[in-house]
């Protein structure tokens, strides 16, 4: 089961996002004050995925990431972006967001799934596997 943080400036967005941590692979809570959701994190005693849910703006969000990478504790924890269209591609193509993953808000359960999966395990910037036989050396 995956521990997930359901992020986002507001009860209305918390019910939008909401619907992809129904199922049993999910044991969800949520938060709509950033310096609660980063007390959440810091404080729980197992790893916690974040996802925060950008909705109609993006001051919220990039106020919880600076405060994510700032605390010593959160600094390398994967994060995972629900955001609305109008901002999925400014978010992933145009900001270099560290470790964190953005997906549109109408992804499929199944991808969003795998994509928590790598969360889980480390996140997304893992160096991939090197092929048996190779080295670092050029």
């Amino acid at each position: 089961m995956i521990e997930v943080l359901l992020v986002t400036n507001s009860a209305q967005n918390i019910r939008i996002a909401w619907r992809h941590f129904c199922t049993d692979d999910y044991n969800a809570v949520s938060a709509v004050n950033n310096d609660e959701a980063i007390k959440t994190l810091v404080t729980r005693k197992s790893k916690v995925i974040p996802v925060f849910y950008c909705g109609s703006d993006t001051d919220c969000f990039i106020d919880f990431y600076r405060k994510l990478r700032a605390e010593k504790k959160t600094a390398d924890t994967p994060l995972v972006v629900l955001a609305d269209a109008k901002w999925t591609k400014a978010l992933s193509e145009y900001v270099h967001l560290k470790n964190t993953c953005v997906m549109g808000v109408t992804v499929s359960s199944a991808k969003l799934l795998d994509v928590m999966k790598i969360a889980a395990t480390g996140g997304f910037e893992k160096a991939a596997p090197r092929p048996a036989g190779q080295s670092d050396r050029r």
